[in-house]
């Protein structure tokens, strides 16, 4: 079977695609990944060793880059037209974002059958036009939009198979409760600032791990010297920092959030109220309808608010449980498996 799977842009789109991709690979698919040219899903790709065709789209700073944006999109149609014809895809599988746009229409167009993939509770922008083209759209979180209804298909998040497999963490100090904080790859400022205070008023028999992001390392890295304090830019394998942890406070991204409902973590989310149709907020509230985290919107948020909620979770052993238990209730462990199986209806129905 000639599989397409197209998508970029950042990490909550990417990964799930990703682990997808190596799935059907492992099941003997031929697949090629569609993305960006020199953006994060191109060096992922080479390091994953997944064969990979980067487009150029540019940025839509300024008003002229804007108009060579939308130029893009149009020349990177006709390319995909192009490609698909030549190498005669099965199906074509979309994870969001522009880039996947121009791909999956133009396969459309072909008669070549699509699906998309919808990570969050509210879907994004490219995936609400491509659902009215699309065979069937599945999905990580319950939508909050209906009128796709008769084509969703609940197959969870892909990237959820990466919180199966075994880790081996011998950074952990499983003697000691350990809270993971971290704000997504590019972290966040305003939480930073936050932290600064934080690290002076926090229980210093707690160890707690600080992942600051890229670029932000360097405004908390002289607390590395608090016996209690860990501080990292970046963390390549954070799920095995997860499984080891007694509590994690982060965002509450698509990708995130699979992790944290797959490894069935105690959680406290802090929606990042800087992203579209506020869907991060939507994907916390969903935990927390379901007794399965704790919410605070960055409004509300200080140093003594964060100490407060922290402490409130580590003292409450029962509370923890509770939040594992209602956690892993609402994951889906089978994801890909599930993704694969779908991919199989679709193209059989459309032949």
């Amino acid at each position: 079977m000639r599989i397409i799977v197209t998508s970029g842009g950042t990490g909550g789109h990417i990964y799930p695609a990703i682990s997808l991709i190596k799935y059907l690979e492992n099941n003997g698919e031929n697949v090629t990944f569609i993305g960006s040219k020199d953006r994060m899903e191109e060096e992922i790709s080479k390091k994953e060793n997944i064969d990979f065709i980067g487009y150029a789209f540019g940025d839509r700073k300024t008003f002229i880059n804007k108009v060579k944006f939308y130029i893009n999109i149009i020349k990177v149609f006709f390319k995909s037209f192009n490609y698909l014809k030549k190498e005669k895809a099965n199906i074509i599988v979309g994870f969001g974002n522009y880039i996947s746009f121009p791909v999956c229409i133009a396969g459309k167009l072909m008669g070549i059958p699509v699906i998309i993939h919808e990570q969050n509770c509210v879907i994004g922008k490219a995936n609400k036009i491509l659902g009215f083209f699309a065979d069937k759209i599945a999905y990580s979180l319950p939508l909050i939009h209906e009128v796709y209804k008769d084509k969703l298909v609940n197959i969870g998040n892909p990237r959820s198979s990466e919180c199966m497999k075994e880790t081996n963490n011998k950074i952990i100090d499983l003697n000691k409760k350990n809270v993971l904080i971290f704000m997504g790859s590019l972290g966040s400022k305003t939480i930073i600032n936050i932290l600064k205070k934080f690290i002076f008023i926090c229980d210093d028999t707690i160890i707690y791990h600080i992942v600051t992001g890229k670029g932000l390392y360097n405004e908390l890295k002289e607390l590395n010297d608090k016996n209690n304090i860990k501080i990292y830019e970046y963390i390549d394998d954070m799920i095995s920092f997860m499984k080891k942890c007694d509590l994690v406070v982060t965002r509450s991204g698509a990708t995130t959030i699979s992790e944290i409902i797959t490894i069935g973590i105690p959680s406290i989310l802090i929606p990042s109220p800087y992203v579209v149709n506020n869907h991060q907020y939507l994907n916390a509230k969903y935990l927390l309808d379901n007794n399965a985290c704790l919410l605070i919107e960055e409004k509300n948020l200080n140093e003594n608010v964060l100490n407060s909620k922290i402490n409130y979770l580590l003292n409450n052993s029962n509370l923890r449980i509770n939040m594992r238990i209602n956690a892993l209730k609402l994951a889906v462990f089978d994801s890909n498996s599930r993704f694969y199986k779908l991919i199989n209806e679709v193209i059989k129905i459309e032949q």
